[in-house]
């Protein structure tokens, strides 16, 4: 189960790049909650709890950011509490920087992160020498391992090209890449104008989950408004049920895709309920353990982390509200 993207570096090979200390400069309990996230379905559900005034009259700010190094860099900055990831970039943090705790979890993809390529490019094994967009993230950097391996193919075969998920679909559209690693509403985007799946993440399944990672200390100082963020976001989901027309549109809207689209990207993940996120977060119950196993295994391999990290001392389940 990764979480949604970082740093990959040269040839996805580097060492620790994450050397900034967070420590105890948290930002004052008198200061916003600032939750920093990108565009992605599973991300929706705090923002049409917003639309919907749940957050009216709390101390919440979700911060929108065009790419997830961006929004790494500012959580590293300490220019925001609270970072949405994949497991993968979770454990690349907590693997180098102290006091980081997972608080929740949003989704699980399942058929929304996606390799998709030019229609030429008919099977896996076709990436050989093909040009490859990537953002460089620990997600991006598992979701091609794991496919090249399904081919018989190494990172040797390929030619990665780096480009942010905001500039994938017009260097799909300009021809400077064959394929890219991809997840929705870009994903979206890219098979309108032509792309076909090769690989998705129903071939790889329960390895992409999405996360809230922050501090010790922030949780500490924002424990009551982080109960209010995570019940909205169940509140959320409670209205997309009982109201899908309505909230779809909403969220549709702000990902700037069509009601139809957005609903067909639903399909593509498993949101994380109440009672989910309580497993999830139970040290005891937690289904992590495997999946963080093979996370540990590659990405110590790809040297995207100094040592195992032992995901069972991140979780805890105090931000989440009473049952």
């Amino acid at each position: 189960m990764l979480t949604r993207r970082s740093f990959l570096y040269s040839g996805l090979a580097a060492g620790s790049l994450l050397t900034t200390t967070l420590t105890s400069c948290t930002p004052k309990p008198t200061t916003p909650l600032r939750i920093g996230m990108i565009d992605w379905t599973g991300y929706e559900p705090f923002h049409l709890a917003k639309s919907l005034g749940f957050y009216d009259n709390s101390a919440i700010e979700l911060v929108n950011f065009t790419d997830m190094a961006e929004l790494l860099r500012a959580y590293r900055e300490q220019r925001i509490g609270c970072s949405t990831s994949t497991i993968g970039e979770i454990m690349q943090f907590a693997g180098t920087i102290p006091d980081q705790r997972i608080v929740f979890f949003m989704d699980q993809s399942a058929g929304a992160d996606a390799i998709v390529a030019k229609p030429k490019i008919m099977q896996l094994a076709d990436l050989k020498g093909q040009r490859i967009g990537s953002d460089m993230t620990p997600l991006s950097s598992y979701m091609l391992i794991s496919a090249l391996q399904k081919a018989g193919l190494t990172l040797n075969d390929v030619k990665l090209v780096n480009f942010g998920m905001a500039d994938q679909l017009e260097a799909y559209k300009t021809d400077r890449i064959d394929a890219v690693i991809t997840f929705d509403p870009f994903r979206t985007q890219l098979m309108k104008a032509g792309a076909k799946t090769l690989f998705d993440t129903t071939q790889i399944p329960n390895q992409i989950v999405d996360a809230m990672l922050t501090a010790q200390t922030t949780l500490t100082q924002h424990g009551p408004t982080f109960k209010i963020l995570t019940e909205g976001f169940f509140k959320a989901l409670d209205y997309l049920q009982q109201h899908p027309q309505d909230a779809i549109a909403r969220m549709a809207a702000r990902q700037k895709i069509t009601p139809d689209e957005f609903a067909a990207s639903l399909k593509l993940i498993k949101f994380a309920d109440r009672a989910t996120n309580q497993m999830m977060l139970d040290v005891d119950r937690t289904p992590l353990i495997k999946v963080a196993d093979q996370l540990n295994q590659v990405m110590v391999k790809q040297k995207l982390l100094p040592q195992p990290v032992d995901i069972k001392s991140l979780l805890t389940t105090a931000a989440l509200p009473a049952a």
